[in-house]
């Protein structure tokens, strides 16, 4: 046999061996796949809509996201979501999975990533939201950014810090490990007005319970809060725009103020009117304070028909660039400027919300034979 004749029967058997091969394979892959098919169970759609929707009736914020949108698919897909996580702590690429034959992947992604952030933290969650109904000085940081998945993050951060004066890496973990930016600002803000507000009230001689976490030392610094009194003397001029990582139109503001000569107090008994002072010390020195607030915080109530909110006490519900200087234009209102910090000449803010002192002894109403006794309203952080 030539050697050529011999090379032409060897790649003939080669060839043949190859789709032996390659016949082999793709029978293989075909029975595998069959028998994977056959153990995967088959998602009950109907019934997990079904499921969710009642979820998220027990939940009001829950029940506000799934109704930001009327299209129907929007709710069923997040009401999907809503049964998929019930009970979860952490996503997974099942709920992945299962979202991507929702009928509307973004929502039924954004009920699970709302749910395990919920269910993870659920005491953190009930605490903070017991303590922002109680105070004011929480419910106008939480108005000043409307978001819905804010309010979330900021219930996490409220109860992460409850009864802290500092900072740490337990609440800087927690914050981080929110599914989403947005929470994680929120967490973080809501961190940092609540620590702040306890370490007033501790150094002021306010009750606050606990000064730090576990491993957490309290801190000693002096408060980076600033107090405001409403009144003629304040100037609010707008320095430029900007919009935020949502969208939302910004505006940067500039307050100028008459410095107090003493600190602003839990009761705010050391500001004149248009004056301004650290919660525990005057300002020493001139500056402007610079701080964001929204461009229209009314524009959704604009959008819907809904009648405007312009009453002087508008700023209390929807701080934003036009209500925040009517608000202060009464000297028996106050404006509380947090995580406050000297560059150049401007104090820069982190964020602001109205503020309500605390009640003396002898403002105290009270009958003649009744005993004099402390009323506190909540106080501003």
């Amino acid at each position: 046999m030539s050697e050529f004749q011999e090379s032409k029967d060897m790649m003939k058997s080669i060839r043949l061996t190859l789709t032996g091969i390659f016949l082999a394979t793709l029978l293989c892959t075909a029975a595998a796949t069959s028998a994977s098919s056959q153990d995967q169970p088959v998602v009950d759609f109907d019934a997990l809509a079904i499921k969710g929707e009642a979820l998220a009736n027990q939940d009001p914020l829950a029940l506000s996201l799934r109704n930001q949108s009327r299209r129907d698919s929007w709710r069923r897909g997040f009401d999907i979501g809503m049964a998929i996580a019930e009970g979860h702590t952490a996503p997974g690429p099942g709920k992945d999975r299962k979202c991507l034959g929702s009928g509307d992947p973004a929502a039924c992604t954004l009920a699970v990533q709302f749910s395990v952030d919920r269910n993870r933290y659920a005491d953190m969650v009930r605490r903070g939201r017991a303590i922002a109904k109680d105070d004011p000085a929480f419910s106008a940081a939480l108005f000043a950014k409307r978001e819905l998945l804010y309010q979330l993050g900021f219930f996490i951060g409220l109860g992460a810090a409850d009864g802290q004066t500092a900072p740490g890496p337990g609440k800087d973990a927690t914050c981080a490990s929110l599914q989403l930016p947005g929470e994680q600002e929120a967490c973080r803000t809501a961190v940092l007005i609540s620590v702040e507000r306890n370490r007033n009230n501790a150094a002021l001689g306010a009750t606050t319970g606990t000064t730090a976490g576990p491993n957490e030392k309290a801190s000693q610094q002096p408060s980076n809060e600033i107090r405001c009194r409403g009144g003629q003397n304040l100037i609010f001029t707008t320095e430029n725009s900007k919009v935020s990582s949502t969208g939302e139109n910004l505006i940067v503001s500039l307050l100028t103020f008459e410095p107090a000569a003493a600190a602003a107090g839990t009761r705010g008994q050391g500001l004149r009117a248009g004056e301004c002072a650290w919660a525990d010390r005057p300002i020493s020195g001139r500056f402007l304070i610079r701080f964001e607030t929204s461009a229209n915080a009314q524009l959704k109530q604009t959008l819907q028909g809904v009648p405007v909110n312009t009453s002087s006490t508008a700023a209390e519900a929807y701080p934003d660039a036009r209500s925040i200087p009517i608000y202060m234009s009464d000297q028996s209102h106050y404006w509380s400027f947090f995580g406050t910090a000297p560059v150049n000449n401007f104090l820069t803010t982190t964020a602001n919300g109205y503020w309500k002192p605390a009640v003396a002894i002898e403002n105290t109403p009270r009958s003649p034979n009744e005993p004099a006794r402390r009323r506190t309203l909540p106080t501003k952080p």
